[in-house]
């Protein structure tokens, strides 16, 4: 018994270790989501290449961040800097603590907008508040951009790049863009000057709305003209970050007067906002979540396995398989867990050999019996519903006897 204790001890520190690290990960400094779209180059870099040329007059980016800025606003913004590709030099923004604004205007107690010339900060939610942001805008005002040239915007990953709690920037991110060529002009036309007003309506979203969403859904809302892309925002409400973000076409997703797209993935059962960004060639260009309409949607869970045997007493030195039914899932995996050794067992099965008919008998393998009680239970993957674990709180139990 002292090795089996020794295993256990040496399993329980890698353990420890691994949720140190795992959460260490999770504590540091990133960012989430970003505007306008772009491809990492190569992929799996943070050198990210602007899918289009952006208007040289209209240069717009927005970051979305894991945490706070806004109590390190004037000492970030100091690491973005800018420069023509291919030159030595480095450009600053505007690097002033700019103008405080709380709350921000439209939106609730909490939230804090700060402004200067070139950036903006928009601080909105906390907690289990359902739309959360941590959002930087880089709108220049202090520098100029000529068409047809190729620029990088990088946010340096320095000790003085750091988020409210101290975390410093993980990474060193590069967006290069390049900038749209003046429209060539061959006659001049006098015109009568008039008074305009420039209007950007926000579409109206149309679904998916309400429960029992599908876990692929389509989404629908309604054309608005003038806007060429439409980005697909989804938050999830239980993981507190975004599930998913993509931009779509306007003339590939647009028909007459509505458009619809899918994502490439399914999203796994829980509650979900989503809202869409816009970009327009014209006077709108990049806008975030216009008007401020979301809607709300849950995707239904699948179903949990039920267990049937083995229970009560089992002899020592019989393996029992252990049976249940599923009716969703496509693999299964069988954990067993002993008092006194801890987990003994664990192996996926897949469900097509294993539940003819939704009816499943799994064998443990690797398995190290010990006398006394234990527990067993079954967590499943399929298409629809992703991993679960113990879905639906399926536990059974069974005591090895001499």
């Amino acid at each position: 018994m002292k090795k089996s204790k020794r295993i256990i001890v040496v399993a329980s520190l890698l353990i420890s270790m691994s949720l140190l690290l795992s959460l260490d990960a999770f504590a540091q400094l990133n960012i989430s989501s970003y505007t306008p779209a772009a491809t990492a180059t190569p992929a799996g870099s943070y050198y990210y290449v602007v899918n289009n040329p952006i208007p040289s007059d209209n240069v717009t980016f927005v970051w979305d961040f894991s945490k706070g800025l806004d109590a390190k606003f004037a000492q970030d913004i100091s690491n973005i800097t800018f420069k023509e590709k291919g030159s030595s030099g480095k450009v600053s923004f505007d690097t002033s603590a700019g103008s405080t604004t709380s709350p921000a205007p439209g939106y609730g107690t909490g939230s804090t907008l700060i402004q200067n010339a070139d950036f903006t900060y928009l601080k909105v939610g906390s907690g289990s508040d359902p739309i959360q942001y941590r959002r930087l805008t880089l709108k220049p005002t202090t520098v100029t951009f000529q068409p047809s040239k190729t620029y990088v915007v990088t946010l340096d990953n320095a000790t003085t790049f750091q988020a409210n709690n101290g975390n410093v920037l993980q990474h060193v991110y590069s967006f290069e863009f390049q900038t749209a060529a003046l429209p060539e002009t061959t006659t001049t036309t006098t015109i009568e000057p008039t008074t305009t007003t420039t209007s950007c309506p926000a579409p109206d979203l149309h679904a998916p709305s309400g429960t029992g969403v599908a876990p692929l859904p389509t989404f629908s809302w309604k054309k608005v003209d003038g806007v060429t892309w439409y980005n697909v925002a989804v938050y999830s409400g239980a993981a507190n970050k975004y599930a998913a973000t993509k931009w779509f076409d306007a003339s590939l997703v647009c028909a007459t007067d509505n458009c619809s797209a899918q994502l490439a993935a399914a999203l796994y059962p829980g509650q979900y906002y989503w809202w869409l960004n816009t970009w327009s060639d014209g006077p709108c260009g990049f806008q975030v979540q216009p008007g401020g309409k979301y809607k709300q949607f849950t995707v239904a869970g699948c179903a949990g396995p039920t267990l049937s045997a083995p229970s009560g007493s089992v002899t020592f030195g019989t393996m029992p398989p252990h049976t249940f039914s599923t009716a969703s899932a496509e693999w299964v995996q069988l954990q067993i867990y002993s008092s006194t050794l801890g987990a003994v067992s664990s192996q996926w099965v897949d469900a097509s050999v294993a539940c003819p008919m939704g009816d499943c008998s799994v064998a443990p393998v690797r398995w190290i019996m010990a006398l006394g009680p234990h527990w067993w239970w079954v967590n499943t993957w399929s298409t629809q519903c992703g991993y679960q674990f113990q879905p639906g709180g399926n536990l059974g139990s069974y005591t090895i006897v001499p």
